[in-house]
């Protein structure tokens, strides 16, 4: 092995330390962000970044590199907090682990319940995500989108007739429009709250629930939702909860779609045959995850 290899091998070796470490630090990182918001602590400190960068600049000894390193830190501690980020707080599993995950990388996270026609929007699914903000300090507000989604349906209706499949995604789509408004003005990005599974059997609305800057779960099934919402300590109530998209009364996903999650999970993660069922979803709703078709472009 040459010099070049050598020194190579060296800096593949520490970078693969250097990612260890990072992992670690992040985990400790989470855990004094959970500790601050169920105590009621400020989640950024300035003074604490200031301090830490300072700190943390002294240890390397060549001063040469002193503010290369800094500046580091900076893009490093920016990434986690100089952005900010809204997502629709609807009470379920998926929409508080992206919560949880936003609050964490940066305090400047805002949730949007939007309760929406049916009444488990305004019962236990407001109660639980309000249960979620207050858990871990998350700033959220309520749009009641019932008379918006009654009108909407009167002038649309009174000009051509309206599927009943089709009424059910207006109060998705009305949702991403209520949230893209408050994200605009706050100079923010939306989250997305879809998971692995969902995408995977097009389980979502188009330009709906659908629609985001960002989405921090788009990787994970279902099942690897709730093992980080029970590592996270989610509050129970959440953990305990039902799959449902709250479309309509009594309404959960395994029971509309007819094929159940777990089934989903062991083929996306451990290679099980896929339900024919599901296949068949995935393949209906393949125009859903691609972007619109433009002229001269081959379909």
């Amino acid at each position: 092995m040459d010099q070049l290899q050598q020194a190579r091998a060296q800096i593949d070796e520490i970078d693969a330390k250097m990612a260890a470490l990072f992992e670690q630090r992040m985990q400790a990182v989470g855990q004094v962000a959970q500790y601050k918001a169920r105590t009621g602590k400020q989640v950024f400190d300035p003074a604490r970044e200031a301090l830490v960068l300072e700190k943390n600049t002294a240890r390397v000894q060549n001063p040469e590199l002193q503010p290369y390193y800094r500046e580091f830190l900076k893009k490093a501690l920016a990434q986690a907090g100089a952005k900010g980020f809204v997502y629709g707080n609807s009470g379920g599993k998926d929409c508080t682990l992206v919560g949880i995950l936003c609050k964490l990388a940066c305090e400047n996270t805002f949730g949007v319940c939007m309760p929406c026609s049916s009444s488990q929007n305004y019962g236990r699914d407001l109660r639980d995500g309000m249960l979620v903000a207050k858990a871990f300090g998350i700033e959220t507000v309520t749009v009641d989108l019932s008379q918006t989604k009654d009108a909407l349906m009167a002038a649309v209706t009174a000009a051509h007739p309206v599927a009943e499949n089709a009424a059910v995604n207006v109060a998705p789509r009305l949702r991403m429009a209520t949230l893209y408004a408050v994200a605009q003005t706050r100079g923010a990005l939306v989250a997305g709250t879809g998971n692995r599974s969902e995408r995977y059997l097009g389980y979502f609305t188009k330009w709906g629930d659908g629609a985001c800057d960002v989405n921090p779960i788009a990787d994970l099934t279902v099942r690897e939702v709730y093992k980080l919402l029970r590592y996270l300590r989610a509050p129970e109530p959440i953990i305990n909860k039902q799959p449902s998209a709250g479309l309509f009364e009594g309404q959960t996903d395994e029971a509309e779609m007819g094929v159940r999650y777990d089934e989903v999970d062991e083929a996306l993660l451990c290679g099980a045959p896929m339900p024919e069922k599901a296949q068949r979803m995935h393949a209906a709703s393949a125009h859903k995850l691609r972007m619109p078709l433009a002229y001269g472009e081959d379909g």
